[in-house]
């Protein structure tokens, strides 16, 4: 039977493995954005991790995959249907979403941003009845059963 005999390195081991595990890690705040998508939908949320990804996970969340009576600009028949992922929410939307009222200038600065990252495609369709176009964010493609986003290449 054998049995284990300390030896110098080992009475050397121990307080060095305490001293590691007495160093407290780095204080990291806002690198990292906690993402679950069922808490995207959630306003508090959205307001306490404001951000340019979180904008860009609420306008993914956005995506039209069915037709229905609130599809004002018949993106599902534009777009999914030709196997693209679009979403269209109005710079106004976008802002109320991340309480920031009427105040658009941090959505616009935002939608550059991910826009110049490649986040997403924006096509400007015509709308009958109003004075400017609306954006449509394109946010990727289906390709044989798989989903393809331009941000996650």
């Amino acid at each position: 039977m054998v049995t284990f005999e300390p030896t110098e390195d080992y009475s050397e081991l121990i307080p060095r493995g305490e001293k590691v595990r007495e160093r407290k890690p780095a204080d990291v705040k806002d690198q990292f954005v906690p993402v679950s998508f069922n808490r995207i939908n959630d306003m508090e949320w959205r307001i306490k991790y404001r951000s340019p990804l979180t904008g860009y996970l609420y306008i993914r969340s956005q995506i039209v995959r069915a037709s229905y009576a609130g599809d004002d600009y018949d993106l599902f028949n534009r777009y999914f249907r030709d196997n693209k992922f679009a979403a269209a929410p109005s710079y106004r939307h976008l802002s109320n979403a991340f309480g920031y009222k009427d105040n658009t200038k941090p959505i616009r600065g935002w939608v550059k941003q991910l826009f110049k990252e490649g986040a997403f495609l924006i096509e400007k369709i015509d709308v009958p009845g109003k004075p400017e176009p609306a954006n449509v964010y394109i946010l990727g493609y289906n390709e044989q059963g798989k989903q393809v986003y331009y941000y996650d290449i």
